[in-house]
């Protein structure tokens, strides 16, 4: 009988230590953690301030409400509704918190930034113009930058990485790569730290809103038929790859995307991987092999579109 008493004030204690004493431990180290990057933003000029910084427990999160940067005379240079961090362990939270671990560090990450507005004076002149003829006052963003990193394997899966304009239309990327190390740090420029890795899969997906409604009010109010841009898809005779179908196939599905915007999605799903610096050197020698080699399809508001015939 003691022995069960034994066990059971062991499991209540650890209840209560993994939904409240842990929990709280790593809240604290938040609130600390935010105040070193505060700290480390101001040696820029610039102060950072949030509302809170909580974590959640089921799921497991962590959310900085309304976060903004503004100048040292308080003028707002960008702000957002919440930041939310997921897809991460409880250790993993607090080696950060406590600085043993970097955010790069992780294997696996969700980052969730709702309604991100910047102060349109910190836009380019030419982008503040454009969102003004399209009828946009400001521009709010949603980004959301989902991985998942097997090291074991070395797959490197980007779930998702979306940007979406508020009342405008959703840009999406998804990829699948092989022999795939992560760097220490991600550098997009730096094209090179992806030669070893490989393509398994890839798609872009453009989901409509508002945007391509106004882009066509824009043309019309400016006499420019759309149409002209979808004929330049159109190449003469002699220039035909006879391993492709008509072109009038993409030209129809480009209309029916101009008449009634949904979305398009354009996806590579090679047969076996292809490393990137294959596809570099296909899309110098042989731009056409590579096209079959990708295997890529496109959709266009549900539908699909054939870019090429397959052999025999």
């Amino acid at each position: 009988m003691k022995i069960k008493v034994v066990v059971l004030s062991f499991l209540i204690t650890a209840f209560l230590s993994l939904n409240f004493v842990v929990p709280q431990l790593i809240q604290e180290h938040l609130q600390s953690y935010m105040g070193d990057v505060q700290e480390a933003v101001s040696k820029y000029g610039l102060d950072l301030n949030f509302e809170d910084v909580r974590l959640s427990y089921i799921p497991l999160r962590v959310r900085i409400s309304k976060l903004s940067i503004n100048t040292k005379s308080g003028e707002k240079v960008v702000s957002t509704d919440r930041v939310d961090f997921s897809s991460w362990s409880f250790a993993e939270v607090y080696n950060i918190t406590q600085g043993d671990m970097g955010v790069s560090d992780l294997t696996k990450l969700k980052v969730s930034v709702q309604q991100l507005e910047m102060n349109e004076q910190y836009l380019s002149p030419r982008l503040q113009s454009a969102l003004s003829e399209l009828g946009y006052e400001k521009l709010v963003l949603n980004i959301v930058s989902d991985y998942d990193y097997k090291a074991e394997t070395k797959d490197f899966y980007l779930n998702e990485l979306s940007v979406e304009g508020f009342k405008m239309g959703k840009l999406s990327l998804r990829a699948h790569l092989t022999d795939f190390s992560m760097p220490n740090g991600l550098d997009l420029k730096d094209i090179s730290q992806f030669n070893q890795s490989s393509v398994k899969q890839f798609s872009v997906e453009y989901v409509d809103n508002s945007l391509m409604t106004n882009v066509k009010t824009l043309a019309q109010k400016n006499n420019v038929p759309l149409d002209k841009y979808i004929a330049l898809t159109k190449k003469s005779d002699n220039q035909r790859d006879p391993a492709n179908t008509e072109d009038s196939e993409i030209e129809s599905g480009l209309r029916e995307f101009v008449n009634n915007p949904r979305s398009v999605k354009l996806a590579v799903t090679p047969e076996k991987e292809i490393p990137f610096k294959d596809i570099s050197l296909m899309m110098m020698l042989s731009p056409n092999k590579l096209i079959e080699s990708l295997q890529p399809s496109l959709q266009i508001n549900g539908s699909t579109v054939h870019l090429y015939k397959t052999a025999d």
